[in-house]
């Protein structure tokens, strides 16, 4: 088993730029997103993905899925402005997980090769969405904190001292948790995930995590790499895998 992670950055999504990072020219049939504001031309992450999915499958003979996956505002990526210049939007979103984008890309990738993609929506953890499926994720860190809810800041206790079960209880008391619940319910795009994390991430952290929040730097927009949404590409030999 084994997880290739892949990040393509190239100027505004010049499709001379891909083809040179990639050694194979991109398509440019389904173009998404506002026009970059340096050269004007909207960018195109399906290009990048029907590039990635041409170009890096036939290089793995034993390779067996290939995921492509939205990032999410966690961490460095919920700071203010981060989301509007670099994440894919709602609407992106939407077309990276429909059945023509996905048809298309896999009609690029080896008949053996299982490919699909999320939009990592899950990640939210919207609360009709928890109140009506449940989350079946408890995360550990390595010193053994249990971190209620993945990629937000706030942990419930530690799994080296305390009992598995209730740690369990005091992680899905946390989903309905009212903070929790008016933060999360509010979000109507990624701006607004963004800032429920950001709001989530101080409300539940620690003082040293606020801290450390508090240094963090500010998001610059860079004229290298702006207007670039970020797709995760996971690849490896196990089929059936989705994140």
């Amino acid at each position: 088993m084994f997880d290739v992670y892949l990040r393509l950055v190239a100027d505004d999504g010049d499709p001379e730029a891909v083809t040179q990072a990639l050694g194979v020219a991109p398509d440019e049939s389904t173009r998404h997103g506002r026009p970059s504001p340096k050269t004007g031309r909207p960018y195109g992450f399906s290009s990048w993905t029907l590039a990635l999915g041409r170009a890096v499958a036939p290089r793995f003979p034993n390779l067996r899925f290939l995921t492509f996956a939205a990032a999410v505002p966690s961490g460095l990526a919920s700071r203010k402005d981060f989301a509007e210049h670099e994440l894919l939007d709602f609407d992106q979103l939407r077309t990276l997980v429909s059945r023509e984008h996905v048809e298309r890309l896999r009609s690029l990738a080896p008949r053996s090769v299982q490919l699909m993609t999320s939009n990592n929506m899950i990640l939210m953890m919207h609360p009709e969405l928890v109140k009506r499926h449940g989350f079946p994720m408890l995360q550990v860190e390595p010193d053994g904190e249990v971190r209620a809810m993945p990629i937000y800041e706030g942990t419930v206790g530690n799994l080296l001292t305390e009992d598995a079960g209730t740690l369990w209880e005091r992680v899905q008391e946390r989903w309905s948790d009212p903070f929790v619940v008016e933060t999360l319910s509010a979000v109507r795009s990624m701006q607004d995930w963004a800032e429920a994390t950001r709001r989530l991430d101080y409300h539940f952290g620690t003082d040293e995590v606020r801290r450390r929040i508090d240094r963090r730097p500010p998001y610059t927009l860079d004229d290298r790499t702006s207007d670039q949404r970020h797709i995760a590409s996971m690849t490896g030999p196990a089929s059936g895998h989705q994140l």
